[in-house]
């Protein structure tokens, strides 16, 4: 055999050998179903890992756990741990985090320093870690076995079916938190727990006990990331999405079917919620706020736009499932893991809606904006088909404008209107008519033995006030200063919504309209 054909045969069984071994090591993930290895192949560098827990529940012979192995994996793509930053306008990351401030005044100072310095500064992704790509075998397999372990020996579990065990149960992270152990630690702390066997009171245990560990402080608002367990262990406190997960850690551990549903933005106010529902194994959830408020005792606004459920399973009906490739839509609208439960919470109305005009390139969406700090939000979707679009399931006696999402831009589609507590549909579209305004306020006042919002103002003495009417955008009426009762505007459009801003103010005041010489607020 001469030189040559020896070198031949040598690098054939070479490549043979690799083939070999390669589909030996990759026999696992052939194994899966489609959609898994789908998700599987995004790993990347951290595939090994993946790989190893495949194939320790394929040879385990536990068919329910390898079920939900595959439950986790097909849905783990789109799950990730957020890291934030403050960056000025020319890219220069800035060291800042509000956990270090006393107070949400201090850590408020302390950015507006930062401005000072820096120029106008924004939250930035710094960077996305992805559960895929960094999820440890370890960790997985320690969450399945500790997950099943609770489902199946702990007596308010046992009577949840597999469904409710897998999309509530079974799921390791709450929001956009670091991943970090948190079973075993919860499974010890409550070890003593109460001999019951609803799963709802011992909820309520389990987040009598939160309480005293952890507690609410708004300078979390301005915290950059979600805290994971570690952290707010140490800090003893955080904002609504700390206290909801650290509740789902605490009852998941012990086999409690748990969520969170949110609000991403109040649709009568500033600012956005989360709080927790718990489930029964006939499928009720029940409301609460982890390490607050117990479930049974937790009571929310009567008027709500929309109200979302975290899943950790990826829902055919999301915006996100509806989106073709690069087809862009607003911040969290385009996530894929929620169901929306409105009606479970407010009264809600079906409504149609008619763009005033179509663009160019008319987008295969429609939006339904709220007023939130200042600007206009988009919180609910529907395919646009011929300039017109159907919402269900829509908080009523609330404001809304019809807007598209064109250029990363949220445009006004329509005129604002009202969606009244009959679920009737008022446009608040200005007429060629005019009256006189005497305001009090901008925004609503409560305040006990008062008869009615006109016999209080929070105006200040010597500032300047700005009234605004919205036709495709905020026109401005005229301004005033306050002096005493009242601020008194003259020619205002008719029929409008309307905005009384203090100039150069942070935008916090409330949308109105005006009826029999009273200010209504939304």
């Amino acid at each position: 055999m001469d030189n040559r054909l020896f070198f031949i045969i040598f690098i054939v069984l070479l490549i043979m050998a690799g083939i070999i071994y390669t589909t030996e090591e990759y026999l696992p993930f052939w194994r899966c179903p489609l959609q898994v290895r789908k998700n599987i192949n995004q790993s990347n560098a951290n595939i090994s890992e993946i790989l190893k827990v495949t194939e320790h529940y394929q040879t385990a012979g536990e068919a329910e756990k390898l079920q939900a192995l595959y439950f986790l994996l097909e849905n783990m793509s789109g799950h990730l741990y957020a890291d934030v930053c403050i960056q000025n306008e020319q890219g220069k990351q800035l060291e800042y985090d509000s956990s270090f401030y006393a107070n949400l005044e201090e850590a408020q100072q302390a950015l507006e320093a930062l401005e000072q310095e820096y120029g106008e500064v924004s939250w930035h992704l710094k960077k996305a870690w992805f559960d895929q790509e960094t999820m440890t075998a370890e960790l997985l397999i320690e969450n399945i076995e500790e997950a099943f372990d609770a489902w199946h020996f702990l007596p308010w579990s046992r009577n949840y079916d597999l469904y409710t065990f897998l999309n509530y149960i079974l799921p390791y992270r709450g929001s956009s938190e670091p991943l970090e152990s948190f079973r075993p630690y919860f499974r010890a702390q409550y070890s003593n727990l109460s001999e019951i066997s609803d799963p709802v009171l011992a909820a309520a245990e389990i987040n009598e006990s939160l309480k005293s560990v952890f507690g609410f402080n708004p300078k979390y608002y301005l915290h950059p990331t979600d805290q994971g367990l570690a952290e707010m262990l140490a800090s003893g406190e955080g904002r609504c999405e700390d206290m909801t997960n650290l509740a789902i850690y605490a009852l998941r551990a012990n086999g409690i079917a748990v969520t969170s549903d949110y609000t991403p933005y109040w649709a009568d106010s500033g600012n956005n919620h989360a709080w927790n529902a718990v489930l029964t194994p006939a499928g009720e959830a029940i409301p609460f706020m982890g390490c607050e408020s117990n479930p049974g005792d937790y009571g929310l606004r009567q008027r709500i736009a929309k109200v979302y459920r975290k899943m950790f399973s990826e829902q055919a009906s999301s915006l996100g499932s509806q989106l073709q490739v690069n087809e862009k839509a607003p911040g969290w609208l385009r996530g894929k893991s929620y169901i929306d439960v409105t009606d479970s919470y407010v009264p809600t109305a079906n409504i149609a809606v008619v763009v005033d005009s179509l663009p160019t390139s008319p987008p295969r969406f429609l939006y339904l904006a709220v007023f939130n700090d200042g600007n206009w939000e988009a919180i609910a979707w529907s395919q646009l088909e011929n300039g017109k679009a159907e919402f269900k399931n829509i908080g009523i006696d609330l404001v809304y404008l019809p807007v598209y999402y064109i250029d990363d831009k949220l445009i006004a589609a329509g005129e604002a209107f009202l969606l009244n507590s009959n679920g009737g549909k008022e446009e608040l579209r200005v007429t060629e008519s005019f009256q006189n305004m005497d305001l009090r306020s901008t925004t609503r006042m409560k305040i006990s033995n008062l008869t009615g919002e006109n016999d209080i103002t929070n105006l200040k003495s010597g500032k300047e006030y700005e009234l605004y009417y919205w036709q495709k955008g905020w026109q401005i009426v005229a301004n005033d200063t306050f002096k005493a009762e009242k601020l008194h505007f003259m020619q205002v459009p008719e029929n409008g919504l309307y905005w009384l801003r203090e100039k150069d103010s942070d935008k916090e005041e409330r949308i109105f309209i005006y009826r029999d010489q009273q200010q209504i607020w939304y």
